[in-house]
């Protein structure tokens, strides 16, 4: 088997332990994934998922960055950053984080539901009810 293949077949059972909520395990099929094929966007994304989950937001901050570095236009890791800063109480910055993802891609509806959620938990619920609509 190729690695290519195997790190895709890594890939997909990090998806079905991240469903079944199992993200040590998850986090380590994306690293061996990424071991063999370097710099996979989706493979990136999901690990830094992973990571956030596991509390681990400096990890999960690097997977997600790098993701940038390498398309700029990836609006889950734009995404993933504004959790990660969420989580870590830094307000301002996680609504940026969460714009970006919006205008990187407008139809994802994930980066608008997380940014009204935020913005509701600090009182702004004007500017939330114009996010969700």
């Amino acid at each position: 088997m190729k690695d290519v293949e195997i790190a895709k077949q890594l890939f997909l059972d990090g998806l079905s332990l991240i469903q079944n909520k199992e993200f040590e395990q998850a986090e380590k099929k994306f690293l061996k994934s990424l071991e063999l094929v370097p710099d996979r966007e989706s493979v990136l994304n999901n690990l830094s998922s992973a990571q956030i989950k596991l509390g681990k937001y400096e990890d999960a901050k690097k997977s997600a960055t790098r993701v940038i570095e390498l398309n700029k236009n990836n609006a889950v890791a734009w995404m993933n950053l504004g959790v990660i800063e969420q989580e870590l109480s830094n307000f301002e910055t996680s609504v940026n984080y969460f714009n970006k993802a919006i205008e990187t891609d407008p139809l994802y509806f994930h980066a608008y539901n997380n940014k009204g959620i935020l913005l509701c938990e600090f009182g702004k619920y004007q500017e939330a009810i114009i996010t969700l609509r």
